[in-house]
């Protein structure tokens, strides 16, 4: 058990570092990163209070998710990490220019989830973590901070 707590939180504090995920899929795929997490019980990787939000969410969820990507298939085959506040996905759009290349735009996306598939709770950004492949009825969200960073990749595709 001390193993494990030490080891959730080892993970919980990189999963942190920069504000998300992205720190450890540099060096795990998504499907190791996922596989650690189901290994672990959820007391060590999430607060009591994050354990309570995650039991009182309804049966399934909406989430969000704001990045970059060639199209959205791509960013939400990433998306491990969602967030339940739209307004943190839009910010991730702007947050993550810098990872911005020539091809990619920038996305804001709605899906839902079941609650069952929602690994861990993490306070903060409201993030959720789940397995992509259980993001359903995925959808674009259009808003004028998305319209303004389409135009600048549309500017700078060349």
């Amino acid at each position: 058990m001390w193993h494990d707590l030490g080891f959730g939180l080892l993970l919980r504090a990189l999963m942190e570092q920069g504000g998300h995920t992205s720190a450890l899929l540099n060096e795990l795929t998504v499907t190791e990163l996922i596989g650690t997490i189901r290994l672990l019980p959820k007391s060590c990787l999430m607060a009591q209070h994050e354990l309570e939000v995650l039991d009182q969410l309804p049966p399934v969820v909406d989430i969000f998710r704001g990045g970059w990507g060639v199209d959205a298939d791509d960013v939400v085959c990433r998306g491990i990490s969602w967030s339940l506040a739209e307004g943190v996905a839009e910010e991730f759009i702007e947050h993550n220019i810098a990872s911005f290349e020539p091809g990619q735009r920038p996305f804001h996306l709605r899906g839902a989830v079941a609650k069952a598939d929602i690994l861990i709770y993490i306070d903060g950004e409201f993030e959720v973590i789940t397995t992509p492949g259980k993001v359903a009825n995925c959808e674009s969200v259009s808003s004028p901070m998305t319209r303004r960073f389409q135009s600048f990749a549309q500017s700078h595709a060349s």
